[in-house]
């Protein structure tokens, strides 16, 4: 097993929405030859969240805006809340951390789903902290389907 870890920037040029890193995590899965393992992905701005969905336009509007309007407006928030801690609240009810399994050199997200860091306070340069546990090949662990079917890890979400 090896661990190691390492970061990524990002530059936001808006004060909310969503900025889709997958391209930059499957660098780094290439950069360090990542085959298998999982990464944890940490936002180390405490007003960025990191989540994964569906690579649908309509989804990641509907979702930026749903959470944006949860940080600035919900009356019980406003009362407990000051102007500044309104985007750290957003970014909490999505998550700061996200666990990414790995097969095969490639991210098990899902078929056509993305990894989105979500700025809540920007714009500005936002640092994701990439931390590998890679472990050597897992050919014969297998996934149970709803149908009751045994299928490798590596076809699990192709």
């Amino acid at each position: 097993m090896r661990v190691e870890s390492t970061a990524i920037e990002i530059e936001t040029s808006f004060e909310r929405g969503m900025v889709d890193i997958t391209p930059q995590i499957g660098k780094v899965l290439r950069e360090r030859e990542i085959e298998h393992g999982v990464l944890t992905l940490v936002s180390s701005s405490s007003s960025c969240g990191i989540l994964i969905l569906e690579n649908e336009p309509a989804l990641i509007l509907g979702v930026g805006g749903l959470l944006g309007a949860v940080g600035s407006t919900a009356t019980e928030i406003r009362k407990l809340e000051t102007e500044a801690s309104r985007p750290a609240f957003a970014a909490a009810l999505v998550g700061v951390t996200c666990s990414v399994p790995v097969a095969g050199g490639q991210l098990l997200i899902g078929h056509d789903r993305r990894i989105f860091l979500m700025e809540c306070a920007g714009p500005g340069f936002r640092k994701v902290l990439v931390h590998m546990t890679t472990t050597s090949a897992i050919d014969h662990t297998v996934l149970e389907t709803e149908s009751g079917r045994d299928i490798r890890a590596e076809e699990s979400f192709r």
